[in-house]
């Protein structure tokens, strides 16, 4: 009789060895998740603040150029600023090649930064300007997110920011 006890006592503990095991590893995926979470948040907060202070710092220094680079989760593609004095003329054109970042906008026209996954809350910077990649379109300019960067070109105009792509010469 010793045997068949011993045998079902290491069963026993194969099997609660098995229940902690799961447990552990349900444990560290949960908290792993929740890192995650976390720093993508925290990517995002800092983005925001930044560009809030960097535009701001700027602003005033009539003719200052200044290269601003940012960071992002890895998830987010694409950038695009619009200028809080848009006209109709320009929306249409805004509408037509970029129609999430239109409706967006469209929704809340105070709103002037927007990333490709939608921020849960866009960006209202207002005293920017921005001109598109043809100096005859001023109203948005949208760009490529790269491996978690942009750079960008800013100005400062004296009452606004003028918000452009890095050009490397």
């Amino acid at each position: 009789m010793d045997s068949k006890a011993q045998i079902i006592g290491q069963v026993f503990v194969f099997i609660l060895a098995g229940l902690i095991f799961v447990l552990i590893l349900t444990y560290g995926y949960t908290a792993i998740t929740k890192l995650i979470d976390t720093k993508k948040t925290v990517d995002i907060i800092e983005f925001k603040t930044s560009i809030e202070q960097k535009t701001e710092a700027i602003r005033t220094s009539t003719g200052s150029v200044h290269k601003a680079i940012f960071s992002l989760p890895l998830e987010y593609t694409e950038l695009c600023a619009v200028d809080p004095h848009m006209t109709q003329t320009h929306s249409n054109a805004f509408k037509i090649k970029h129609p999430l970042f239109y409706n967006a906008w469209h929704s809340d026209p105070a709103l002037t930064i927007f990333t490709k996954p939608l921020l849960e809350t866009p960006l209202n910077i207002k005293d920017i300007a921005v001109n598109g990649p043809l100096f005859d379109e001023p109203g948005f300019l949208c760009l490529p997110i790269t491996n978690g960067r942009i750079i960008l070109k800013l100005t400062g105009q004296g009452l606004t920011t003028k918000i452009s792509a890095w050009e490397n010469t």
